[in-house]
């Protein structure tokens, strides 16, 4: 089977006004342009050092909840989109 492509909506004078694209493909460029969003609101925040999060997500109990999931579940936990 093909792969689904984008199809063009035109108008009467044969001009592109619209495309048709997969779903799947579609919710990847939203997911694409939040992320970009998201960085462009952050551009001018200061960095946080590697073992300042570090210790930020081990707070709030972050990395070892995580952690402790992962070693009852196995890399499956992971696979399923948690972490």
């Amino acid at each position: 089977m093909a792969s689904p492509r984008e199809q063009f909506v035109v108008d009467a004078k044969g001009r592109k006004t619209g495309v048709i694209v997969p779903f799947r493909r579609y919710q990847k460029v939203i997911e694409d342009l939040r992320d970009l969003a998201i960085a462009a609101e952050r551009r001018d925040e200061k960095p946080i050092p590697l073992a300042e999060m570090k210790r930020r997500l081990k707070k709030d109990d972050i990395i070892g909840s995580c952690f402790k999931a992962v070693c009852r579940e196995g890399p499956s936990f992971l696979a399923k989109g948690n972490g």
